[in-house]
């Protein structure tokens, strides 16, 4: 992966170079925003030397080189809708009928979207608990067992001090990476403007529709994915509900700390888990069915549903504060033939754009949509072809290919 850092002084003529790059398929270049990240380690009480020396390491997680961290760097993943779909079933498993998460309220009894909010939390801080209590043993025996003296003796302070670098710490962190974002805000969109403000469904209906995964409720579905405003269309009334949930959201993952005293702190990359966590997750308010795909990254709107083009989809993931939130991954695609050299001064417009509206992220597929199913048909033909996933780049036969079809899918954006 290739790391391209972008403040509002960058160079025209180097996006030029980018474009000229992206266009020959180097799909492993991922943008970040300096505009984001200096404040956010501000806000974190680092000093602005050390803040603008930051580096990425994995897939699109901050590190500090040369600075002790201590903890885990990653300290596993939670699928948030998995949590609304438990906070609308008093924390039962459809699948399998038991008791997994918190006992929350009966969804019947709910007066207003704020109630369903609540319950999401609750179970949200549920899980949240259970993974920082396994991350937080698992520091301890990483620190009494495997101690690490030659990454030690590359960390500022740990040979001064005599200590191993689980121990010296300049900044503890342990990253909780949370999935599904935009699919829990768009599900509680629908819920409050078809529910709860609009009455045209009732709690039980819904309730029945999604236990029975909208079998013989088609009608009733559509209702839920046309009728109810979709994150990434420049649509204040989800864009603002998303920007509240998902600050919500890190609030409830700050309010835990690990063994070193530090606060979890979430990380917008998520790999693929988006897919991983979707398999086990039952249908959702916004017209999703079982286990079908959540949104990708952390912030990219849900496949199919932003249509009014790229720049409304900058301004709904801008209206998220990051600040408040997290690095947010978005994927953005595009067909080639929207950045040909016709086009430069359009795209560098365009991220700047994306600069200024204080985004943490940005990276892109390019590659026609022939090309990719192409390759899903004849892979022995694109042996060496390279996709961007999520966080990462991978060869697009060796993925499954419920991977490939969401990469397909995805919206194609232009200049047009």
């Amino acid at each position: 992966m290739l790391a391209f850092r972008f403040h509002k002084g960058t160079p025209k003529e180097l996006i030029f170079k980018v474009m000229e790059l992206l266009r020959g398929g180097a799909e492993h270049i991922a943008f970040y925003n300096d505009e984001f990240y200096i404040p956010y380690f501000l806000k974190l009480g680092m000093p602005l030397e050390v803040a603008r020396e930051y580096g990425l390491s994995g897939c699109m997680r901050w590190d500090l080189p040369g600075k002790p961290m201590g903890g885990r760097i990653l300290g596993g993943m939670v699928a948030l809708p998995r949590c609304l779909e438990l906070a609308l079933n008093q924390g039962i498993d459809k699948f399998s009928g038991k008791q997994v998460g918190a006992k929350t309220p009966d969804p019947i009894t709910f007066t207003s979207i704020e109630d369903v909010i609540q319950a999401y939390l609750e179970q949200a801080r549920f899980f949240m608990e259970k993974l920082v209590t396994i991350y937080n043993i698992t520091d301890v025996l990483d620190e009494e067992y495997t101690p690490q003296p030659f990454l030690s003796a590359l960390q500022d302070g740990c040979i001064e001090h005599g200590q191993d670098c689980r121990k010296y710490k300049f900044f503890p962190k342990t990253i909780i990476q949370p999935v599904g974002q935009v699919t829990v805000a768009n599900s509680l969109a629908a819920m409050k403007k078809l529910v709860f403000e609009g009455k045209k469904v009732s709690m039980a209906e819904l309730l029945e529709a999604l236990k029975s995964n909208w079998e013989g409720k088609e009608e009733l579905r559509q209702k839920f994915i046309n009728d109810a405003p979709k994150f990434g269309n420049d649509d204040d009334y989800v864009d603002l509900l998303a920007r509240e949930v998902i600050q919500r959201t890190t609030q409830v993952v700050g309010s835990f700390r690990n063994i070193y005293g530090g606060h979890f702190l979430e990380d917008g990359t998520g790999g693929s888990s988006y897919y991983a966590g979707s398999i086990f997750t039952g249908a959702t308010p916004d017209g999703r069915g079982d286990h079908d795909m959540f949104n990708d990254g952390t912030i990219s709107p849900a496949i199919g549903t932003d249509k009014k083009g790229l720049t409304a989809v900058l301004k709904s993931v801008g209206k998220v504060d990051h600040l408040k939130s997290f690095n947010h991954l978005f994927n953005q695609k595009f067909m080639p033939q929207y950045l040909g050299k016709d086009c430069e001064d359009v795209f560098a417009a365009y991220m700047r754009t994306w600069s200024d509206l204080g985004i943490h992220h940005i990276q892109f597929n390019v590659v026609d949509k022939q090309m990719l199913l192409d390759a899903q048909q004849h892979p022995e033909k694109y042996p060496f072809f390279t996709i961007r996933v999520a966080g990462y780049c991978a060869y697009y036969v060796d993925l499954s290919k419920g991977i490939q079809d969401q990469i397909i899918a995805r919206t194609e954006q232009s200049f047009a």
